[in-house]
């Protein structure tokens, strides 16, 4: 099979959202039949204002300087305002023209220079290259690369005055894959104006093609060459292809019709409808012989969605019961944490305990002793009784119960005192230390019954008639002095 081999000037800007493929950009784009899971491949993308940088900034400072020179400083200009005024240009003439299309007036006007050109490429059209996603499109577009690689690597070599900024390949639309070509134009030796600018039709003079006429411009004849190498490439790799040449007519020639991109798009997406219509007629018709098991597939899903449903309600309720384990091992964690301190604050109450117990040992001990004194009191004043005279006596008996109610006095502040830290013990420590308080206090008990076990009294009153006052009572005060020794060790 032949392939039309088509290189055309694309009639506007670039629209590098497009190229670029940026996805909200074709989600929005109207009428767009790219299919951006297939493939397409950016080759170069270069800013265009470094290649104006590049290429005119020296011819820019140039022209600057001779207007300065010249008192024209209201000319001189920065390449940014210079780029500016390109754009600006080739806006206002776009818009003019759009104007004079649309109330259909003649539309002779000087075209602008363009701040960057753009070719398209492409090999074949939409009825005549395989469908897409098919394997037989696939094998096509691998030699359709191929080609247009081979394209661009020769680019510099055949048009030297033209500097690509950028190089885009498409095999995800619904028509032919193309190839886009982004391009500055660079003339150099200019006798107006700046002495090397962005012109196209110098750029072209300068490549070698002639001035030409109306009917076959300079621009025609770079295109016709571009289709002849574009020809070549393609018949190097397998692939036959042609186009209408203009240069044998004359310059009588019919102009090959080029569609503008909407209007092309617009012819893709008509085919694509038409096929797809036919696919739904086809599927409608099949679905209409399965009534039923469209039906069932129906019910199934309701019943699916049903499920969906319940699944997703378990899914927040094991999200919610998950939420309560955490915060369930949060609290665990900080009851861990007051159970250790809680323990260290028993431990520091029971080394407390350890020692009141030992207190309390000594106390005790204390207490045996005071009986075993008291005892021992008790035979010297028997051995004295016989002795001592009843009005000494008495006067030894007082002094002895002074001296027992000093005793007894300090022995009630010392256990009252005893008493409040037991009681203060047992408020910290609450029912871990209850029943040890408990059988502390049996002791204590103990200790004043044996006391009243051993009451004095008795024994002074059966010594009332004794003799020797003087010497019972040097020996009851050095008994007593002895006694009070001992209780304050």
């Amino acid at each position: 099979m032949t392939y039309t081999a088509s290189f055309h000037n694309n009639g506007s800007a670039p629209n590098y959202k497009h190229n670029r493929r940026d996805e909200n950009y074709i989600a929005g784009e109207h009428n767009s039949s790219v299919d951006l899971q297939r493939e397409h491949i950016t080759i170069l993308d270069r800013d265009p204002v470094e290649v104006y940088k590049q290429y005119f900034s020296k011819s820019l400072d140039d022209w600057n300087q001779k207007n300065i020179k010249n008192r024209h400083n209201e000319k001189c200009m920065t390449m940014e305002q210079y780029i500016e005024k390109i754009q600006l240009e080739e806006r206002q003439y776009h818009n003019e023209l759009k104007r004079k299309r649309k109330k259909k007036e003649k539309t002779k006007l000087y075209a602008r220079p363009r701040f960057v050109y753009e070719a398209i490429v492409q090999i074949g059209n939409i009825e005549s290259v395989p469908q897409p996603r098919t394997q037989a499109r696939k094998d096509f577009d691998e030699k359709i690369k191929a080609v247009y690689e081979k394209f661009i690597a020769d680019w510099e070599k055949n048009n030297p005055n033209l500097v690509l900024t950028g190089v885009y390949l498409h095999f995800d639309e619904a028509g032919a894959s193309h190839m886009h070509i982004d391009y500055v134009p660079v003339a150099s030796g200019l006798k107006r104006g700046m002495e090397t600018a962005p012109r196209l039709t110098e750029a072209f003079l300068q490549m070698g093609y002639e001035s030409g006429s109306r009917t076959y411009t300079p621009q025609m004849q770079w295109q016709d060459k571009m289709r002849d190498v574009l020809v070549e490439i393609a018949k190097s790799f397998g692939i036959e292809a042609s186009f209408e040449d203009r240069r044998r007519t004359g310059n009588k020639i019919i102009k090959e019709h080029h569609l503008d991109p909407y209007d092309y798009k617009l012819k893709q997406i008509s085919n694509i409808k038409a096929d797809r219509m036919k696919e739904e007629l086809s599927v409608f018709a099949l679905l209409k012989e399965k009534k039923k098991t469209v039906n069932d597939i129906a019910t199934n899903r309701a019943k699916l969605a049903d499920q969906n449903k319940e699944i997703n309600r378990k899914r927040q309720i094991i999200g919610k019961q998950q939420q309560d384990i955490r915060q369930l091992n949060q609290a665990k964690t900080e009851l861990n944490k007051d159970i250790k301190n809680l323990q260290d604050e028993a431990d520091k109450l029971q080394n407390n305990v350890d020692d009141l117990t030992n207190e309390y040992d000594i106390i005790r001990q204390q207490i045996k002793d005071i009986s075993l004194k008291r005892a021992n009191l008790s035979a010297e004043l028997d051995k004295y009784y016989l002795e001592t005279k009843a009005e000494a006596f008495n006067k030894a008996k007082e002094a002895y119960n002074n001296t027992v109610e000093k005793y007894e006095r300090q022995y009630k502040k010392r256990t009252d005192a005893l008493e409040k830290r037991e009681k203060d013990l047992y408020d910290n420590i609450k029912t871990q230390i209850i029943d040890k308080f408990d059988d502390m206090c049996k002791w204590i008990d103990a200790a004043d019954a044996y006391l009243d076990k051993y009451n004095l009294r008795n024994i002074i009153e059966n010594v009332r008639a004794r003799e020797d006052v003087n010497e019972i009572i040097e020996t009851g005060h050095n008994i007593i002095q002895q006694y009070e020794d001992e209780f304050e060790r």
